[in-house]
């Protein structure tokens, strides 16, 4: 693919931009809706649009340059990785430090400095919004590694392209089996699972944050719970912990997930 930038991807950018913009801004939009999960779907939407967007252009930099034969992995690796390592560990690095402020420990972050947050499991609470980047940076790793293994496997045996798409097919298949098989939520379970692309808990977490924080919400403050309907752990944790703190409230549902009372 040449480098001249192209209008029609730009445009489609900008879209997956101002859709995740309005899903994680879907709080705002209570005093006009209480219907949020619409909101929220868009959020979800840009995401997918990104993940498409990354596919197109990375495959067609690989195509063009393995037709070329100017294909040289290390290149290809730092031009990914420049574009995207320093922002992430700096943002790793500021969620590290506020968490050490606000629970006066030191978070667990060794698998997110190989991007093995949300491998074969369930994201953590730590720096939530890391799963898609993990999702990408293993794409970068793999993507250039198959394409090189079938170049080489496969001279006189068919088209690489051929190949590729029965490899994607054998990818969608296994996930469309573990779907059937475990049955796992389909945000916590599979859309933010490398691997895949597990039901999850979220117990002790939520126990945590509960025990540390509420204490320190003034009467008449917000408590908003926002995995409440998604984990059965942190249903668990907050019931748990309103039973045996004799806390009573009335949790109201924002959306399919979140949870919203006044503390009195």
């Amino acid at each position: 693919m040449d480098g001249a930038r192209r209008f029609g991807l730009d445009a489609w950018r900008a879209l997956a931009i101002l859709l995740v913009l309005a899903g994680h801004a879907s709080f705002w939009f209570l005093p006009l809706t209480r219907e949020l999960d619409v909101w929220y779907s868009l959020a979800f939407l840009g995401v997918e649009l990104f993940f498409v967007l990354s596919g197109f252009l990375i495959g067609g930099i690989l195509i063009g340059e393995f037709r070329s034969g100017s294909f040289r992995l290390r290149q290809f690796w730092t031009r990914r990785w420049l574009r995207t390592l320093p922002n992430y560990f700096l943002f790793l690095g500021v969620n590290i430090i506020l968490y050490r402020a606000m629970f006066g420990a030191w978070p667990q972050f060794g698998l997110f400095l190989v991007f093995l947050q949300n491998f074969a499991w369930p994201h953590p609470p730590l720096f939530s919004e890391a799963w898609s980047l993990s999702i990408e940076e293993l794409f970068y790793l793999i993507a250039p590694l198959a394409t090189l293994a079938l170049v080489r496997l496969v001279r006189g045996r068919g088209s690489v392209l051929g190949w590729l798409l029965a490899a994607i097919a054998l990818v969608t298949a296994i996930r469309i089996g573990y779907v059937l098989w475990r049955d796992p939520l389909w945000d916590s379970g599979v859309r933010k699972i490398a691997l895949l692309r597990l039901d999850t808990d979220w117990y002790e977490s939520t126990k945590l944050e509960l025990e540390v924080l509420f204490p320190r919400l003034i009467d008449g403050g917000i408590l908003l719970i926002d995995d409440f309907g998604d984990w059965e752990g942190s249903q668990k944790a907050t019931v748990e912990y309103f039973e045996n703190n004799k806390v009573r409230l009335l949790l109201n549902k924002v959306d399919r997930a979140g949870r919203i009372c006044l503390k009195v």
